[in-house]
């Protein structure tokens, strides 16, 4: 059990240091937390909170080395849910990657083909957490040239 002190440090190293995204778009999409910094001990308690796995790279133009931790899917999801509360800069995206966690979830437990609805709802998801990186939510919702300017919905599904 992961205290509410460590949900809250995790949520500050990940606004700080954190990447939320979606990788693909459209059939495969996937909800992707990262993690990178210099400080092994940093990502190493991240993995031992939450498993993972930890890669190491030596930029070229850097003097030291890079340590990246990265979780996927459901593992991601259990990270975002136990953290969003206490996040700051990254809460939208949070919200949206939780929100295409329920699409996959909702598609997969019921066993359905994919519909032009789903396709296009996981797309919107894709779209609005790279508009995310410069824009509020609000920006993004009243943008009809991002998404489909229809509001995502507001209460996530525990």
């Amino acid at each position: 059990m992961i205290s509410e002190t460590s949900k809250a440090y995790i949520a500050g190293i990940i606004d700080g240091e954190g990447s939320i995204m979606i990788r693909g778009c459209g059939h495969y999409d996937e909800v992707l937390l990262e993690v990178g910094n210099t400080d092994i001990k940093m990502v190493d308690f991240l993995k031992t909170c939450y498993g993972g796995s930890i890669t190491t790279y030596n930029p070229k133009r850097a003097k030291r080395t890079m340590f990246s931790w990265r979780i996927w899917c459901n593992q991601a999801e259990v990270v975002l849910r136990d953290v969003s509360p206490y996040l700051i800069t990254k809460k939208e995206q949070a919200y949206v990657a939780l929100r295409l966690r329920e699409i996959v979830r909702e598609q997969n437990c019921a066993g359905k083909p994919m519909t032009e609805e789903m396709l296009t709802r996981r797309k919107r998801c894709f779209s609005v957490i790279g508009a995310l990186k410069d824009l509020t939510l609000r920006d993004v919702l009243d943008n009809p040239e991002v998404g489909d300017n229809q509001p995502i919905e507001p209460e996530l599904k525990r």
